[in-house]
This record gives structure tokens, sequence and C-alpha cells, in this order.
């Protein structure tokens, strides 16, 4: 696999977003805790694309 050095390099690799919403989606609290941390860490490094927002807030929500 290859590294990504940029946050807009990860911002760009949907693969790496869709983990982490699968792991919030799950209904077990320590793997959706681990999925909402990483999630919060890649928005504060801006490594999340703008149009993936309402996906994640969508997932959020249910």
């Amino acid at each position: 696999m290859r590294l990504l050095s940029s946050p807009a390099e990860i911002a760009q690799n949907d693969d790496i977003l869709k983990i982490f919403l699968m792991a919030c989606e799950v209904k077990t609290v320590k793997m959706s805790t681990i999925g909402l941390s990483c999630l919060q860490k890649l928005i504060s490094h801006d490594a999340v694309a703008p149009s993936a927002l309402k996906e994640i807030l969508s997932t959020l929500k249910d």
C-alpha cells in the first residue's frame, strides 16, 4: 500500500473515509468510538473533502 503524506491526498481517497464511517455504523461501542475519534482527527487536519461532510453527518445522525 502506498503511503499518503498530505491531507489533500487523504481527502481524495474515499476508501479511508469509508473505513471509519463503517466503524461508526457498527453497534459495538469500542468500534464506534475508534471510528468517531479517527473521523475527528481527519477533519481537524483538513483531510476530509468538504463534499464528504454530508455523508459523515448522515452516518452520525443514524
